[in-house]
């Protein structure tokens, strides 16, 4: 909930055309965490719905187009990320779009996951069947290319194979 004069980031989409993703982002909005962003509210209307949550400063896409990160401000935002997934994942969640757009750099520097769209719920068996989700160990992987440029922080358990299902 928020008060009147809050300021908040809102998210207008068509229902008809994201309807699996407001249930994505309605079970993530139950997620909290100080490297999660905190969904407030989730409208769904008959033709558009709305979501609107805490209001953050820019991805990490543009924070990089902007900025020459120093090793330890580079390490300070994987370990956000990182435990961001980890929450995530006791929750049963795997966000399976980690990239530099759906995370948000806070005023105060904090790294911040967003967009649980693509998210999917290890119990839902169909889902696991559709992001082919491989139960290995917990295992975590970084991989830091171009001085952080693109990077990939992800769980082992999901693999997204292409045109290898049931592999």
């Amino acid at each position: 909930m928020y008060l009147i004069g809050d300021q908040v980031a809102a998210k207008v989409m068509q229902t008809e055309k994201c309807s699996s993703t407001l249930i994505r982002e309605k079970r993530a909005s139950l997620l909290r965490h100080s490297n999660i962003v905190k969904v407030l509210m989730i409208e769904q209307g008959a033709s558009l719905s709305l979501i609107t949550m805490e209001l953050c400063g820019t991805t990490l896409q543009d924070y990089l187009d902007k900025t020459i990160l120093i090793k330890a401000k580079r390490i300070c935002i994987l370990k956000d990320v990182a435990c961001a997934l980890q929450f995530c994942h006791n929750a049963g969640i795997v966000h399976a779009d980690v990239k530099p757009k759906n995370i948000l750099m806070s005023a105060n520097g904090q790294s911040k996951l967003t967009d649980f769209g693509c998210s999917v719920l290890i119990q839902e068996s169909n889902e696991i069947d559709k992001f082919h989700v491989c139960f290995y160990h917990h295992c975590l992987i970084i991989l830091i290319i171009l001085r952080m440029k693109i990077f990939f922080l992800g769980d082992a358990r999901v693999c997204r194979s292409r045109g290898n299902k049931g592999k």
